[in-house]
C-alpha cells in the first residue's frame, strides 16, 4: 500500500501482489478454522 502513499501509479504487478497477498491471508485463515473444526 505504500506505494499510492508515495504516489507512484499503481500498475497491475502492484495489484496482483496485493490480491495475491489477501488471497494467501484467506487462505491462511480458512485452512485454520478447517483444522479447528475437524
Amino acid at each position: 500500500m505504500f506505494f499510492w502513499v508515495i504516489g507512484f501509479e499503481p500498475s497491475p504487478l502492484h495489484v496482483v501482489a496485493f490480491r495475491l497477498g489477501v488471497g494467501v491471508n484467506f487462505l491462511s485463515i480458512y485452512l485454520r478454522r478447517r483444522d479447528r473444526i475437524n
